[in-house]
């Protein structure tokens, strides 16, 4: 049986490329973010939602499981929003994902759950042409909960260091084994600017 699994969204930053707020944007008919969010849903039991600090709390879709939302505390970053909400769950396992990615595969997150899940690596993590991409990532909470706090009070705030890091086992998958859950490479697409928003909305109405 699979073990307990908390999905954390990373929906703050400053958008500053696509102001006031991009994940507010619509894609689809709905905010990008809720994208990223029902793809978490599927292999979590519960989400805990990072949103800026002076973000109003935005509308959810219905998703059948709890999300929780935790505020960043300014200018912290997105190592700082992970280590606040791993302390926000007790479950086991957690993947994380940006909510500027609309079109990560709930394959692809299943299937980093269950390498976490079956082996005695503490981060599970995706290489792109040699390179170690920060997200989305596969953490086992009891290992890198007190890492990541560590770290940031010792004031490093970049996400990648967590697959860096000397104490923790990663396990790092290559593109042989991501291609067999998202062949066309869909979790390296993200929302930065507005050419990125308009090749997600026709993307959207090429689907839909």
């Amino acid at each position: 049986m699979t073990q307990p699994t908390c999905g954390i969204l990373l929906a703050g930053g400053a958008s500053r490329r696509l102001p006031p707020n991009k994940l507010m944007e619509t894609v689809g008919g709905e905010p990008l973010f809720w994208r990223a969010l029902r793809a978490l849903a599927d292999p979590c039991e519960e989400i805990v939602l990072t949103i800026g600090a002076p973000q109003p709390e935005p509308s959810l879709p219905l998703l059948g499981v709890t999300v929780r939302v935790v505020r960043d505390r300014a200018t912290a970053g997105p190592l700082a929003a992970v280590a606040d909400a791993l302390e926000n769950t007790r479950a086991p396992l957690v993947l994380v994902v940006a909510g500027d990615t609309p079109d990560i595969p709930p394959s692809l997150l299943r299937a980093m759950r269950d390498v976490l899940a079956e082996g005695d690596s503490d981060v599970v993590v995706l290489r792109d042409s040699g390179s170690l991409r920060p997200l989305p990532l596969a953490l086992r909470a009891e290992r890198c909960a007190p890492i990541a706090r560590g770290l940031v009070n010792r004031g490093i705030l970049r996400l990648g260091v967590l697959a860096e890091y000397g104490d923790l086992l990663v396990d790092a998958r290559d593109e042989t084994w991501w291609k067999r859950f998202d062949p066309s490479g869909a979790w390296q697409r993200d929302v930065d600017d507005p050419a990125d928003l308009s090749r997600a909305r026709a993307d959207a109405r090429g689907r839909g």
